[in-house]
């Protein structure tokens, strides 16, 4: 594990967190979802409950509007129309309601047993108007009006009993939403309490995987700048440390050449060579430029020398291949060459006349030190 490369630590920590990170988005979001969709199922169904008892009140109104329609025609014949009409009216919203009630519960799981109850409802609404057609001939109207009695009784029992199942269905899903949050908060409790800390120990492990071998960099760094080597320090190769204390060794080895090629050069040593590490290797470069300036300086230098010293006072340096410094030192050789010529050339061309027997001639130059003292005594001579 202590060869695994950096990156790798850093990307298995990142995953970890990652996934943990997503578990606990996916656990939250089914937890709120279910919990909503479970809700929302019970909410339903206390819905459905209470419209099962409004529709038992409207059916209870029915029965109490076809009492008084049936009392009409023998007690108030002159109300008979106007209270028929508003037990149709009635019977109609009763209509609409059992309607509602049965698209309702066509989508829920207790639709099966739902269905015997509202059939009952059907029913009654079918032998209503059955026998709301039988009061104005008469025919069976006496049986229609015990037919109608008892099927309300029924009915009425139905609904109430219909009521009572979708309030505990409604109970039921309650409780289930209820438990399944537990469940689910408990799972994402598990899992933020396994993952937070995971995530903790990782980010510490990788800290501590990268700040220690970092730290021992550094102590290397101190080390090669103080000259003191670096043999207690191993790390293990490959791995990005690895390569960075690999990278400050060949520094520390350039920087001891580039040094020593200096000390060579201080030394008069024009022999010094740096090995450049690639094209852009400035230092590398200049370092060679400098030592061939001097080797081509000392070159002409030496010319100048041994021209002289053979008598030949007519050499002169190239200073044109040079620069700065280096110019102006073969310039002020060249000057010297010319100031050292000069008086010799004239009393030379002298001694030369008076050899034609001309005791007439003088160095006429302007000469100063050892040089006017030559110029003197030749003058005197003649």
């Amino acid at each position: 594990m202590n060869n695994l490369k950096i990156s790798v630590r850093i990307y298995l920590a990142l995953g970890t967190a990652i996934v943990v990170g997503a578990l606990g988005c996916i656990t939250a979001v089914q937890f709120w979802s279910a919990s909503s969709d479970q809700n929302e199922v019970a909410r339903t169904a206390l819905e459905d409950a209470m419209l099962a008892s409004d529709l038992r009140v409207h059916v209870d109104m029915l029965h109490t509007q076809w009492a008084t329609l049936v009392s009409s025609l023998s007690n108030e014949p002159g109300r008979f129309d106007k209270r028929r009409n508003a037990f149709r009216v009635t019977k109609r919203e009763v209509q609409k309601e059992l309607v509602l009630l049965d698209k309702k519960l066509s989508t829920t799981n207790v639709a099966t047993k739902a269905a015997p109850f509202t059939r009952k409802t059907e029913k009654l609404l079918a032998t209503y108007e059955q026998a709301l057609g039988r009061l104005g001939d008469g025919s069976g109207l006496k049986a229609s009006i015990a037919t109608v009695a008892k099927l309300n009784t029924e009915d009425r029992n139905a609904l109430t009993n219909l009521s009572n199942m979708l309030r505990d269905w409604a109970g039921s899903e309650a409780t289930q939403a209820a438990e399944a949050a537990d469940s689910r908060q408990s799972s994402l409790m598990l899992l933020l309490s396994v993952g937070f800390p995971m995530c903790i120990f990782l980010s510490l492990w990788v800290a501590r995987s990268v700040t220690a071998p970092l730290a021992q960099l550094v102590d290397l760094a101190q080390h090669i700048t103080d000259e003191r080597g670096d043999a207690n320090f191993q790390f293990p190769p490959g791995t990005e440390l690895g390569i960075m204390a690999d990278a400050l060794r060949s520094l520390r080895d350039y920087v001891a050449e580039v040094t020593n090629a200096i000390e060579a050069l201080g030394r008069g040593e024009l022999s010094a060579r740096v090995t450049p590490r690639g094209s852009h290797d400035a230092l590398a470069h200049n370092v060679t430029r400098t030592t061939d300036s001097l080797k081509a300086l000392t070159e002409q230098l030496g010319h100048l020398v041994t021209a002289a010293r053979e008598g030949d006072l007519s050499a002169r340096a190239d200073a044109s291949q040079q620069h700065g410094a280096f110019r102006k030192v073969l310039n002020q050789m060249n000057e010297l060459m010319d100031s050292i010529a000069a008086p010799i050339h004239e009393a030379s061309d002298v001694l030369e006349q008076v050899a034609d027997r001309n005791l007439t001639v003088r160095m006429n130059g302007q000469f100063s030190g050892e040089y006017a003292k030559v110029k003197s005594a030749l003058n005197s001579a003649l």
